[in-house]
């Protein structure tokens, strides 16, 4: 996980999707992208509905989860077959981690207010955060009913 991209996402309400969101900042970030795409008009990328961060403040800091987040959203990969190359072709992701974002997807964190904190990327990479993702579990006969009525 690489915690703290330089990515910076707004809602755009004139969508069909109410989970649009599409990149505007940090400057630099929007600079790279326009250059490696060739074009200032980026493709929007889709959020999950918000959750409640359940995550035990002892554990945040070790996930890359910042201590005073309150809601996330998943950041799905780009579907944008064209994005997807050319983002493949950057040679130091690392550095341009929100790169990451854009190939594998990511969390945005928000305060209590809705105002975005920070956005993580996941990589494949060995980095210091990890978020341990496990699941799914079997669900037995008598549950499966439970959850359906």
């Amino acid at each position: 996980m690489f915690p703290k991209v330089a990515l910076t996402i707004v809602c755009v309400p004139s969508t069909a999707n109410p989970n649009d969101v599409q990149i505007v900042g940090p400057d630099k970030t929007v600079r790279e992208l326009a250059k490696l795409l060739g074009k200032n008009d980026f493709q929007y990328l889709e959020l999950s509905p918000r959750a409640a961060v359940t995550v035990p403040m002892e554990f945040r800091e070790g996930a890359g989860i910042p201590l005073n987040s309150y809601f996330f959203a998943f950041i799905y990969p780009s579907t944008d077959p064209e994005v997807l190359e050319k983002v493949q072709t950057l040679t130091n992701k690392a550095r341009q981690s929100w790169a990451f974002v854009l190939l594998i997807g990511g969390y945005a964190y928000y305060d209590e207010s809705g105002k975005l904190i920070s956005v993580n990327a996941i990589a494949f990479a060995e980095t210091p955060q990890s978020l341990l993702l496990v699941g799914p579990y079997p669900c037995s006969s008598s549950a499966a009913v439970n959850l359906r009525t």
